[in-house]
Protein backbone atom coordinates (compact mmCIF):
# COMPACT_ATOMS: atom_id res chain seq x y z
CA UNK A 1 0.00 0.00 0.00
CA UNK A 2 1.35 2.98 -0.93
CA UNK A 3 2.02 5.92 1.38
CA UNK A 4 0.64 9.47 0.61
CA UNK A 5 2.87 12.69 2.16
CA UNK A 6 0.28 15.11 3.85
CA UNK A 7 -0.26 18.45 1.70
CA UNK A 8 1.66 20.48 3.80
CA UNK A 9 4.67 17.69 4.06
CA UNK A 10 7.28 16.05 0.87
CA UNK A 11 7.83 12.39 1.41
CA UNK A 12 11.98 11.39 1.17
CA UNK A 13 13.52 8.75 -0.44
CA UNK A 14 14.03 7.35 3.21
CA UNK A 15 10.39 7.45 4.45
CA UNK A 16 10.73 10.69 6.15
CA UNK A 17 8.88 13.89 5.50
CA UNK A 18 10.22 17.29 5.65
CA UNK A 19 7.91 20.40 5.41
CA UNK A 20 6.85 21.23 1.45
CA UNK A 21 8.65 24.56 0.03
CA UNK A 22 6.35 27.18 -0.86
CA UNK A 23 6.84 28.18 -4.83
CA UNK A 24 10.00 30.89 -5.07
CA UNK A 25 7.41 33.64 -6.64
CA UNK A 26 4.88 32.90 -3.70
CA UNK A 27 7.54 33.88 -0.90
CA UNK A 28 8.53 36.29 -2.97
CA UNK A 29 5.17 37.77 -3.35
CA UNK A 30 4.72 37.17 0.63
CA UNK A 31 7.82 39.38 1.78
CA UNK A 32 7.05 42.09 -0.30
CA UNK A 33 3.94 42.58 1.04
CA UNK A 34 5.77 42.32 4.81
CA UNK A 35 8.02 44.99 3.68
CA UNK A 36 5.07 47.13 2.28
CA UNK A 37 3.36 47.03 4.76
CA UNK A 38 6.69 47.81 7.44
CA UNK A 39 7.75 50.16 5.12
CA UNK A 40 4.46 52.36 5.30
CA UNK A 41 4.23 51.80 8.91
CA UNK A 42 7.61 53.43 9.26
CA UNK A 43 6.57 56.39 6.85
CA UNK A 44 3.83 57.06 8.73
CA UNK A 45 5.17 57.05 12.17
CA UNK A 46 7.89 59.17 10.83
CA UNK A 47 5.32 61.44 9.42
CA UNK A 48 3.99 61.70 12.84
CA UNK A 49 7.02 62.55 14.43
CA UNK A 50 7.79 65.03 12.02
CA UNK A 51 4.34 66.73 12.48
CA UNK A 52 4.89 66.10 16.48
CA UNK A 53 8.47 67.83 16.41
CA UNK A 54 7.07 71.21 14.65
CA UNK A 55 3.65 71.12 16.33
CA UNK A 56 5.01 70.74 20.15
CA UNK A 57 6.96 74.15 19.87
CA UNK A 58 4.17 75.97 18.36
CA UNK A 59 1.95 75.29 20.81
CA UNK A 60 4.19 75.54 23.83
CA UNK A 61 4.96 79.10 22.53
CA UNK A 62 1.27 79.84 21.62
CA UNK A 63 0.29 78.77 25.48
CA UNK A 64 3.47 80.33 27.47
CA UNK A 65 5.14 83.22 25.24
CA UNK A 66 2.51 84.82 22.80
CA UNK A 67 -0.16 85.57 25.82
CA UNK A 68 2.06 87.33 27.96
CA UNK A 69 3.42 89.24 24.95
CA UNK A 70 0.38 90.18 23.78
CA UNK A 71 -0.99 91.50 26.81
CA UNK A 72 2.50 93.77 27.27
CA UNK A 73 1.67 95.20 23.69
CA UNK A 74 -1.99 95.78 24.29
CA UNK A 75 -1.02 97.83 27.41
CA UNK A 76 0.96 100.13 25.38
CA UNK A 77 -2.24 101.04 23.95
CA UNK A 78 -0.40 101.48 21.05
CA UNK A 79 -2.56 99.98 17.71
CA UNK A 80 -0.15 100.17 15.12
CA UNK A 81 2.62 98.46 17.38
CA UNK A 82 -0.34 95.52 18.01
CA UNK A 83 -1.29 95.20 14.11
CA UNK A 84 2.46 95.11 13.29
CA UNK A 85 3.59 92.67 16.12
CA UNK A 86 0.28 90.13 14.71
CA UNK A 87 1.81 90.15 11.62
CA UNK A 88 5.43 89.34 12.40
CA UNK A 89 4.44 86.42 14.62
CA UNK A 90 2.66 85.14 11.37
CA UNK A 91 5.13 85.68 9.36
CA UNK A 92 7.68 84.51 11.70
CA UNK A 93 5.71 81.43 11.72
CA UNK A 94 4.80 80.95 8.24
CA UNK A 95 8.88 81.37 7.47
CA UNK A 96 10.05 78.60 9.76
CA UNK A 97 7.42 76.41 8.88
CA UNK A 98 8.54 76.82 4.65
CA UNK A 99 12.30 76.18 6.40
CA UNK A 100 11.63 73.11 7.81
CA UNK A 101 10.51 72.13 4.21
CA UNK A 102 6.09 72.33 5.23
CA UNK A 103 4.35 74.54 3.59
CA UNK A 104 4.12 78.09 3.82
CA UNK A 105 0.24 78.08 3.94
CA UNK A 106 0.76 75.54 6.89
CA UNK A 107 2.62 77.96 8.17
CA UNK A 108 0.34 80.53 7.80
CA UNK A 109 -2.45 78.56 9.84
CA UNK A 110 0.06 77.83 12.26
CA UNK A 111 0.34 81.14 13.09
CA UNK A 112 -3.30 81.64 13.42
CA UNK A 113 -2.89 79.08 16.25
CA UNK A 114 0.00 80.67 18.19
CA UNK A 115 -2.37 84.12 18.22
CA UNK A 116 -5.62 82.45 18.62
CA UNK A 117 -4.63 81.58 22.52
CA UNK A 118 -4.49 85.00 23.26
CA UNK A 119 -6.67 86.77 25.71
CA UNK A 120 -6.91 89.87 23.21
CA UNK A 121 -8.32 87.77 20.29
CA UNK A 122 -11.23 89.74 19.41
CA UNK A 123 -9.49 93.15 19.67
CA UNK A 124 -7.17 91.62 17.02
CA UNK A 125 -9.95 90.39 15.00
CA UNK A 126 -11.25 94.08 15.03
CA UNK A 127 -8.10 95.33 13.61
CA UNK A 128 -7.21 92.39 11.40
CA UNK A 129 -10.72 92.58 9.82
CA UNK A 130 -9.85 95.08 7.08
CA UNK A 131 -6.40 93.50 5.92
CA UNK A 132 -8.45 89.92 6.44
CA UNK A 133 -10.99 91.04 3.62
CA UNK A 134 -8.28 92.66 1.61
CA UNK A 135 -6.59 89.32 1.13
CA UNK A 136 -9.94 87.35 1.08
CA UNK A 137 -10.46 89.45 -2.46
CA UNK A 138 -6.72 88.86 -3.25
CA UNK A 139 -7.07 85.41 -2.62
CA UNK A 140 -10.06 84.48 -4.58
CA UNK A 141 -8.63 86.93 -7.38
CA UNK A 142 -5.14 84.57 -7.61
CA UNK A 143 -7.85 81.13 -7.37
CA UNK A 144 -9.66 82.61 -10.39
CA UNK A 145 -6.00 83.78 -12.32
CA UNK A 146 -4.93 79.97 -11.78
CA UNK A 147 -8.12 78.39 -13.43
CA UNK A 148 -7.61 76.65 -16.95
CA UNK A 149 -10.45 77.29 -19.13
CA UNK A 150 -9.84 74.77 -21.43
CA UNK A 151 -10.27 71.91 -18.23
CA UNK A 152 -13.93 73.09 -18.70
CA UNK A 153 -13.77 71.79 -22.32
CA UNK A 154 -11.30 68.66 -21.99
CA UNK A 155 -12.38 66.82 -18.73
CA UNK A 156 -15.25 67.68 -17.99
CA UNK A 157 -16.08 63.95 -16.31
CA UNK A 158 -13.53 65.17 -13.73
CA UNK A 159 -14.46 68.29 -12.78
CA UNK A 160 -18.29 67.39 -13.06
CA UNK A 161 -17.20 64.67 -10.44
CA UNK A 162 -15.62 66.97 -8.05
CA UNK A 163 -18.92 69.09 -7.76
CA UNK A 164 -20.96 66.57 -7.35
CA UNK A 165 -18.95 64.51 -4.79
CA UNK A 166 -18.76 68.32 -3.11
CA UNK A 167 -22.07 69.28 -3.33
CA UNK A 168 -23.73 66.15 -2.13
CA UNK A 169 -21.21 64.85 0.06
CA UNK A 170 -21.27 68.26 2.04
CA UNK A 171 -24.96 68.59 1.89
CA UNK A 172 -25.58 65.31 3.27
CA UNK A 173 -23.02 65.72 5.87
CA UNK A 174 -23.69 68.99 7.17
CA UNK A 175 -27.80 68.00 7.08
CA UNK A 176 -26.80 65.30 9.38
CA UNK A 177 -25.05 66.89 11.88
CA UNK A 178 -27.51 69.67 11.96
CA UNK A 179 -30.16 67.73 12.12
CA UNK A 180 -28.45 65.35 15.29
CA UNK A 181 -28.01 68.43 16.96
CA UNK A 182 -31.74 68.48 17.03
CA UNK A 183 -32.42 71.35 14.99
CA UNK A 184 -35.70 71.17 12.65
CA UNK A 185 -35.12 69.04 9.31
CA UNK A 186 -35.72 72.25 7.30
CA UNK A 187 -33.36 74.24 9.14
CA UNK A 188 -30.73 71.35 9.05
CA UNK A 189 -31.12 71.22 5.01
CA UNK A 190 -31.19 75.29 4.73
CA UNK A 191 -27.53 74.75 6.49
CA UNK A 192 -26.46 71.94 4.48
CA UNK A 193 -27.10 73.98 1.41
CA UNK A 194 -25.70 76.96 2.30
CA UNK A 195 -21.92 74.84 2.96
CA UNK A 196 -22.10 73.60 0.02
CA UNK A 197 -19.18 74.73 -1.41
CA UNK A 198 -15.18 73.88 -1.64
CA UNK A 199 -13.41 75.27 1.39
CA UNK A 200 -10.75 77.38 1.25
CA UNK A 201 -8.08 75.28 2.78
CA UNK A 202 -9.01 72.97 0.15
CA UNK A 203 -6.72 75.23 -2.49
CA UNK A 204 -3.98 74.61 0.35
CA UNK A 205 -4.33 70.99 0.82
CA UNK A 206 -4.59 70.32 -3.12
CA UNK A 207 -1.49 72.84 -4.18
CA UNK A 208 0.88 71.00 -1.38
CA UNK A 209 -0.61 67.33 -3.06
CA UNK A 210 0.27 68.58 -6.35
CA UNK A 211 3.75 70.05 -5.69
CA UNK A 212 4.41 66.38 -3.90
CA UNK A 213 3.65 64.48 -6.75
CA UNK A 214 0.60 63.31 -5.29
CA UNK A 215 -2.04 64.76 -7.65
CA UNK A 216 -1.47 65.15 -11.37
CA UNK A 217 -1.64 68.67 -13.19
CA UNK A 218 -5.60 67.73 -14.30
CA UNK A 219 -7.03 66.91 -10.95
CA UNK A 220 -5.01 70.32 -9.31
CA UNK A 221 -7.11 72.75 -12.62
CA UNK A 222 -10.30 70.45 -12.55
CA UNK A 223 -9.90 71.03 -8.80
CA UNK A 224 -9.86 74.80 -8.96
CA UNK A 225 -12.16 74.71 -11.84
CA UNK A 226 -14.96 72.50 -9.51
CA UNK A 227 -13.96 75.58 -7.08
CA UNK A 228 -15.22 77.97 -8.96
CA UNK A 229 -18.48 76.39 -10.36
CA UNK A 230 -19.34 75.04 -6.22
CA UNK A 231 -19.33 78.80 -5.19
CA UNK A 232 -21.50 80.01 -7.88
CA UNK A 233 -23.81 77.05 -7.59
CA UNK A 234 -23.75 77.80 -3.79
CA UNK A 235 -24.71 81.59 -4.31
CA UNK A 236 -27.60 80.79 -6.52
CA UNK A 237 -28.74 78.06 -3.67
CA UNK A 238 -28.57 81.12 -1.02
CA UNK A 239 -30.57 83.48 -2.97
CA UNK A 240 -33.05 80.78 -3.67
CA UNK A 241 -33.36 80.13 0.21
CA UNK A 242 -36.62 81.79 1.45
CA UNK A 243 -36.16 83.98 4.11
CA UNK A 244 -36.97 82.55 7.40
CA UNK A 245 -35.66 83.19 11.15
CA UNK A 246 -33.45 80.24 12.50
CA UNK A 247 -35.32 78.12 14.61
CA UNK A 248 -33.68 77.05 18.25
CA UNK A 249 -33.00 73.60 18.73
CA UNK A 250 -35.59 71.14 20.19
CA UNK A 251 -35.83 70.55 23.97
Amino acid sequence: MSHRSPPELDLLPDGSYRPRRQPVAARIFAWAIVIAVVAGALAVAALALWFALILIPVMFVAAKLVPPLMKRVEGTGNDELYVLVVLALGFATAAVTQAVGLSLALGAFLAGLVVSESRTTHKMLDKLSPLRDAFVALFFVTIGALVDPRILISKPGLWGAIVLMTVLGKFAIWTLVVWLFRYPPRTAIMVGLGLTQIGEFSYVLVRVARDAHLVTEDIYHATLAASVITILLNGLLMKALPRTKTAAPAA
